[in-house]
């Protein structure tokens, strides 16, 4: 675990809507997440080779999941991130379960 680092947002009180909303790391902040996998290279003085983003819905920022292109429009960039730095990237998605 000590090769395992964790990147959290934050959260903000919306008074709106009365709820609490997280700030995570938007997947459209790509320079954040660049960031946050150098600061972890140089910590760890180890090459990043697993990027864990789960669950995914809570890093999409305002994108309609329900529209495939603006899906895209997030992931491309991921695909190429990856293929830059020569990393794998697993993206994890939470979906409700049936009950009987």
């Amino acid at each position: 675990m000590n090769k395992c680092f964790l990147l959290e947002g934050t959260s903000f009180y919306d008074k709106e809507s009365k709820k609490w909303i997280p700030d995570a790391v938007d997947l459209k902040k790509r320079s954040a997440i660049e960031t946050a996998l150098d600061d972890v290279e140089k910590k760890s003085g180890l090459p990043v080779r697993l990027l864990v983003i789960d669950p995914v819905g809570n890093f999409l920022g305002d994108v309609n999941t329900y529209k495939d292109s603006e899906v895209r429009q997030v992931l491309m960039p991921l695909q190429e991130l990856a293929e830059r730095r020569g990393i794998a990237i697993l993206l994890i998605a939470h979906h409700g379960t049936v009950s009987h």
